[in-house]
């Protein structure tokens, strides 16, 4: 129920309007996510695992893979 005192706007925005950026205060400084092979081996099975992460390094996504898969031995390479 829409009550008497209710305001609407008074003119109608167009499209264009609407995807206008919006200016912050607030900037996000985030590293861009890269797509990253991860390998391992299934802790029961002994199967070959193959993933792809997105992440910001490497190692972000190998802990990301041994953090979700528990069962998953993740198998990093030299430095």
């Amino acid at each position: 129920m829409i009550h008497s005192r209710t305001r609407f706007p008074s003119r109608s925005f167009t499209l264009a309007e609407c995807a206008k950026p919006v200016k912050t205060r607030f900037f996000l400084n985030m590293e861009p996510l890269i797509n990253f092979r991860v390998v391992a081996i299934h802790r029961k099975t002994g199967k070959v695992q193959f993933a792809t992460i997105p992440a910001p390094s490497q190692q972000d996504a190998d802990d990301f893979v041994s953090d979700v898969q528990p069962d998953w031995i993740v198998i990093r390479g030299q430095k």
